[in-house]
């Protein structure tokens, strides 16, 4: 995926602010791939630009998702539902 040109900040390309080239214009798929990334490094700010680009947008969304239940207090109401596309268990065979 391409990288938005950086001549206007990103706030600015997501909230639909017009470039003045429309060169530099991003689609709203890669304005909301934008979004997902930066509110991810706002809750993990150990995770980089460059690192989450390598994952797909399902991918990320699902961390999203996971980095918001697992800073909602705990009780009752808090919960973590796994997607069906993560295994809960992983296994291996040793060979003897």
């Amino acid at each position: 995926m391409a990288r938005p040109h950086r001549s206007m900040p990103l706030f600015d390309l997501i909230l639909g602010a017009q470039p003045a080239d429309p060169a530099h214009a991003i689609s709203s798929a890669a304005a909301a791939r934008i979004h997902t990334i930066q509110r991810i490094i706002q809750v993990n700010p150990s995770a980089t630009e460059d690192f989450l680009a390598g994952f797909g947008d399902r991918a990320l969304t699902n961390y999203l998702d996971h980095l918001d239940a697992a800073s909602a207090p705990r009780g009752r109401q808090a919960y973590w539902q796994r997607r069906n596309e993560t295994p809960a268990i992983w296994g291996r065979n040793v060979p003897d």
